[in-house]
């Protein structure tokens, strides 16, 4: 594409940016702003977060996060983009803190090794081959399909498929291999995801949509040709670029990881013995009737 061949012009463009941002903003709130969860518009420029798309493929309610155009294709505001990440760091630490879940969609091509890497080292769910429809709508009868993966999981490491002729044991693998492929992500996934960062929710847009309508927060990159009212935290970034997804995934997982609290067990009560001891008793243990007895 042209704009790639003018790398140098856009790096010069967002090296001005940088300059006159510096200059306008106060030096108290410059420092607070840019090292805020160590987010700085040095390495934003830097992985190529401002590269947007050229102006015929653009969003008009995106044109309050665009700073410039050079050559037909937008800059993205990187000051918009800090301020985005901030709060959606803000954000999943809460989160976190509070024990919610968090699921990563990247299928396009670019972000499946990476979304993959992350979510796992984050201890998050994931989907990066595709997208299933009606994952979350219709998370009941998904819900029978995880099942089924994780059983067959089990039968291969037990060795309890060794006992099936060699025709159902193929059959069988060649099913693992499928739910494995549209579900291995999320084989850990008890109920519906609390939270969903989304990389292009464009591409994804049908996962956007299933978590709108079940009202579940959503953290996605808005390129400058994607609608950011469709998402609850957009953070303004060029969406396509791998150190841009690199980037932004990493310090969504490392703000997840970091703050992730398991939820407390429900807390058993305590109630005293026949012998005068205190026992425990569970949450759900229902106390025996009392039986009365008939005076004489």
């Amino acid at each position: 594409m042209a704009f790639i061949s003018r790398s140098g012009d856009f790096l010069r463009t967002g090296q001005r940016f940088l300059s006159q941002y510096r200059t306008r903003a106060p030096r108290a709130c410059l420092k607070e702003t840019l090292m805020t969860e160590d987010i700085s518009l040095q390495e934003l420029l830097r992985v190529g977060a401002h590269f947007g798309h050229r102006k015929a493929k653009w969003h008009p309610r995106m044109e309050s996060f665009l700073y410039a155009k050079r050559d037909g294709v937008h800059i993205i505001d990187l000051q918009k983009t800090v301020e985005g990440l901030e709060n959606a760091l803000k954000f999943v630490a809460e989160q976190a803190a509070a024990g919610k879940s968090l699921m990563f969609v990247g299928t396009k091509r670019q972000a499946r090794d990476i979304v993959k890497k992350t979510a796992k080292e984050a201890g998050a769910h994931y989907m990066a081959e595709r997208w299933i429809g009606g994952l979350l709508t219709n998370f009941t009868t998904m819900k029978t399909r995880i099942k089924r993966l994780n059983d067959l999981r089990e039968m291969f490491e037990t060795k309890e498929v060794e006992k099936y002729p060699k025709k159902e044991r193929l059959v069988m693998q060649e099913e693992m291999r499928r739910l494995e492929r549209n579900f291995g992500g999320v084989s850990t996934l008890k109920g519906l995801p609390d939270m969903l960062f989304v990389v292009d929710a464009k591409s994804d847009k049908l996962a956007v949509a299933e978590a709108r309508s079940l009202n579940i927060p959503v953290i996605a990159l808005a390129d400058s040709n994607v609608d950011p009212t469709q998402v609850t935290h957009p953070i303004p970034s060029n969406d396509d670029a791998v150190k841009v997804i690199e980037y932004m995934t990493g310090k969504i997982a490392d703000a997840y990881k970091n703050n992730f609290k398991a939820p407390a067990a429900p807390k058993a009560a305590a109630k005293k013995g026949a012998s005068g001891k205190t026992v425990l008793m569970k949450k759900d243990e229902k106390k025996a009737p009392v039986k009365q007895e008939k005076k004489a």
